[in-house]
């Protein structure tokens, strides 16, 4: 399985680019920390391949500082809307991993 990475400052420009990123993969990851504005529903409105969700934090080589809270409301928002997949690094911890397996 192929996975290729959406990382773009710009919404627009991110959805504009997922056809082309289809083409080609398997499965399209999208890095929430990238994007000005993050946006989830967007994203699996327009997807016609599995979608992986990031929101890397920027200690973990996230592209800016983001709550822990913020990240968590958007990976749960992908998680109980169809995302495939949602990617939460270890170092968050197992009561956060345990919280956010809920909304899958």
């Amino acid at each position: 399985m192929i996975c290729v990475s959406l990382v773009e400052e710009d919404l627009t420009q991110a959805l504009d680019l997922l056809p082309r990123a289809e083409e080609v993969a398997d499965l399209v990851e999208i890095r929430l920390d990238a994007l000005k504005a993050p946006a989830v529903k967007p994203f699996l409105a327009r997807a016609k391949k599995p979608l992986l969700f990031t929101y890397r934090a920027k200690n973990e080589g996230g592209f800016r500082e983001s709550p822990l809270e913020e990240r968590l409301s958007f990976l749960k928002e992908a998680a109980s809307h169809g995302a495939f997949a949602v990617d939460l690094e270890l170092a968050a911890g197992a009561e956060v991993i345990a919280e956010l397996k809920t909304s899958c």
